[in-house]
Order: structure tokens, then sequence, then C-alpha cells
């Protein structure tokens, strides 16, 4: 089984986040407005800004 990746992701419309695990089917749509989310981060330990 692949390992999964938390990842960020982004409403593109209203800005609204959330934290999904990867790999998965597909992105899921924004509660409110219905458009499918996009990848906004992935999400690992030991950032380095």
């Amino acid at each position: 089984m692949p390992k999964r990746e938390a990842v960020e992701i982004m409403c593109p419309k209203c800005k609204r986040t959330a934290i999904v695990y990867f790999p998965m089917e597909e992105l899921p749509k924004c509660d409110g407005c219905g458009i499918r989310m996009v990848i906004r981060e992935l999400l690992r330990e030991g950032k380095s800004y």
C-alpha cells in the first residue's frame, strides 16, 4: 500500500481550505461553492522557509 501524505487543498473561488490524505481517487469539491478544490501545499515535517 502506498504511503499516505497529508496535503492542504484550497478552493480557487472562495479560498476555503482543508487537509486531506493522498493518494485518493479525486480531489473533493468545496462545501461552500461546489467547485473542485486544488492542491495548495504538501504538508511535511521540517519545513524551511
